[in-house]
Parts: structure tokens; C-alpha cells; sequence
């Protein structure tokens, strides 16, 4: 009985990833002028290997509401792909080694294009998803000045 036990728990805790992923926290509050470009920081969460991928969204995927701000740019840390979605609307970085990663810092470059006078709280702009649950999404702040 108890060694089925002490086997179920190992069993049980060797499933689990080594570090809980979460999606990313962003570092930067960049006030931006219609027109103006700002780089926003991002720290990505460490993960336990396989597939990771962190992003971040201008728009409300499906319904074609937008935020007023574009994507032109995004480095990410060493080791991750990167790929820019279309026409601004965002920017993932991704892993697929099955190694373990320390987490780093995504950098995105985000313009202002259109957006309102004042801050834009973007309900699940940024995002995390992997192999171990369900995606993961929190909110990005950016405040627009319009002259």
C-alpha cells in the first residue's frame, strides 16, 4: 500500500513542468505622441522546455477592433524564433527545445497610429501558451497623446 503510493506520487510529481509559466509582465508605460515610436519591454516567465511561445496583440483577434497602436518590431531573447503578425497587429517569440529556459526580456516597438487620447488597457493583449495548459493572457497599458 504504501510503496503504491510513494510510486503514485513520484509518478505524479515527474509530470509536472519544473517551473510555472505565466504570460509576460510588461516593464515599460511608454506615453507616445500620435506617430511616435517607443520600445516596450516584456519579461518573459521561465519554462520547463518544449513549446513556449509569449505575444503580445494589438487588436481583439476575430472581431476586428483595434487599439490604435502597431507593432514594427520585436527582439527576443537568445535562443527564441520571432515572427511579426501582419499589418502591426502583434509580435510572438517562441521555443521549441526541450530544454529549460530562464525566462529574458522580449523587446517590442510599438507606434502609435491611431489611438485614443489617454491610457488603453488592452484585455488580454499579452499571451502565453505551451503544451502543459490552457493559454494564458493578461492586459497591456500604453497611453496615447493626441495633439
Amino acid at each position: 500500500m504504501v510503496r503504491t503510493l510513494v510510486v503514485s506520487l513520484i509518478f505524479s510529481f515527474s509530470c509536472l513542468p519544473a517551473a510555472v509559466a505565466a504570460p509576460p509582465v510588461q516593464l515599460d508605460f511608454p506615453v507616445l505622441v500620435l506617430g511616435e515610436t517607443a520600445p516596450v519591454r516584456l519579461q518573459l516567465a521561465p519554462h520547463a522546455g518544449g513549446l513556449a511561445l509569449y505575444s503580445i496583440h494589438m487588436n481583439t483577434m476575430d472581431s476586428g477592433v483595434v487599439s490604435g497602436y502597431q507593432v514594427t518590431g520585436v527582439q527576443c531573447p537568445s535562443g527564441f524564433q520571432f515572427n511579426l503578425y501582419r499589418n502591426g497587429q502583434g509580435a510572438v517569440c517562441y521555443r521549441a527545445e526541450d530544454t529549460p529556459h530562464a525566462g529574458g526580456v522580449m523587446v517590442v516597438q510599438v507606434i502609435n497610429v491611431d489611438a485614443a487620447d489617454g491610457h488603453t488597457l488592452w484585455e488580454e493583449g499579452l499571451g502565453f501558451l505551451d503544451a502543459h495548459g490552457p493559454p494564458q493572457r493578461t492586459a497591456w497599458h500604453l497611453f496615447g497623446v493626441r495633439p
